[in-house]
């Protein structure tokens, strides 16, 4: 009797036990629970679960607000997808979660109009399984990424944006770094420099660009007082050991985030530019020299037009006089004698 009285007691005891360990298990899986709720139905995201039957289970308040909005009725516990949603998009998603009873698991991102706006959306439907494996429901995630796409096409045509300005720009645009060297270079600076290709030119010495590298040195000392420069003119090197000028401007920012130090800038060839300078200044020396000639030759025609004027009008004042004379006689000897010497002013 008393082996089995301790039998009862220690059966007792391991009840008590037990049932203690069920209570705080229960309590912390509702625990979880609640914590799992409160997840839920805080998102933004639209979350609802139904069973196989299409009979709603769960539905957080971005789903109830949504079928408010659509139907006027909301979506709850307890009723089903049929009431929920409207007939448009119960022709389109039926389909879907049929598949997804049967095991199929789908995702893709649609746009909606049926809120007022284009929206964009990603959803997943996936199958729900019982201990067993069995498919006893479907649950339903949809994420408004509206701004993440908008963003997305924004940052893509930026980038395309970006991507002709740097084909189609005659400059040399950079952005470097003291501790990293280079980090971004366009294809115009690489054909300045004559070098191959992008990743040539990216493990180099930027040294190796200046014909003079203490020019470059002379950058940094203006850079640590001021944060940019603008048209510096600098003999730079190509790749063949060829010359050329060219204009240089950068401007200095600095990534608050890690502190670290850019420079940005374009470099212009001038070559051509300097070219035709010089056949401009050519011209204009030649210019000069012909308009001393044309001033020399105007100088020297007047002097000309004057000494022919002046020894022009003498003979002809005396010719002058002589017909006048001539008019206040009327021998014939006397007429004949100054018609001779008109004709000797004239020879």
């Amino acid at each position: 009797a008393h082996i089995i009285q301790k039998d009862i007691y220690d059966a007792i005891n391991k009840f008590g036990q037990l049932e203690q360990q069920i209570e705080q298990r229960t309590r912390e899986l509702a625990y979880k629970e609640a914590n799992l709720s409160a997840i839920i139905e805080n998102t933004p995201d639209i979350i609802f679960s139904v069973d196989k039957f299409l009979k709603i289970l769960v539905a957080n308040s971005p789903a109830r607000n949504l079928s408010r909005q659509l139907m006027g009725t909301e979506m709850k516990a307890g009723i089903s997808l049929l009431r929920a949603l409207p007939k448009a998009l119960l022709d389109e998603w039926l389909p879907k979660f049929r598949k997804a009873l049967k095991g199929e698991t789908s995702e893709a991102i649609f746009t909606s109009e049926l809120t007022g706006k284009d929206k964009i959306y990603q959803y997943s439907l996936n199958p729900i399984h019982d201990t067993e494996m069995n498919i006893v429901g479907v649950s339903f995630f949809c994420k408004d990424i509206t701004d993440r796409e908008t963003y997305r096409d924004e940052k893509v045509q930026q980038e395309q944006l970006l991507s002709s300005i740097n084909f189609s720009i005659k400059e040399g645009i950079f952005r470097t770094s003291r501790e990293k060297g280079m980090i971004y270079i366009n294809k115009a600076f690489v054909e300045m420099f004559g070098y191959d290709s992008e990743e040539e030119m990216m493990e180099m010495d930027l040294d190796e660009l200046y014909v003079n590298p203490s020019r470059r040195q002379d950058f940094h000392k203006i850079m640590s007082k001021n944060t940019e420069f603008v048209n510096e003119e600098v003999l730079f090197k190509r790749k063949d050991g060829s010359n050329f000028r060219a204009l240089l401007s950068s401007i200095k920012t600095v990534d608050e985030r890690n502190g670290n130090v850019y420079f940005d800038g374009a470099i212009r060839d001038i070559t051509e530019l300097n070219e035709t300078k010089n056949q401009l200044q050519k011209q204009n020396k030649e210019l000069r020299h012909v308009n001393e000639e044309l001033k020399k030759v105007n100088e020297e025609l007047d002097s000309f037009v004057y000494s022919i004027s002046h020894d022009l009008r003498a003979p002809l004042v005396s010719v002058k006089g002589l017909i006048s004379i001539s008019r206040l006689t009327d021998q014939p000897e006397e007429k004949e004698r100054y018609l001779g010497l008109i004709e000797t002013s004239i020879n």
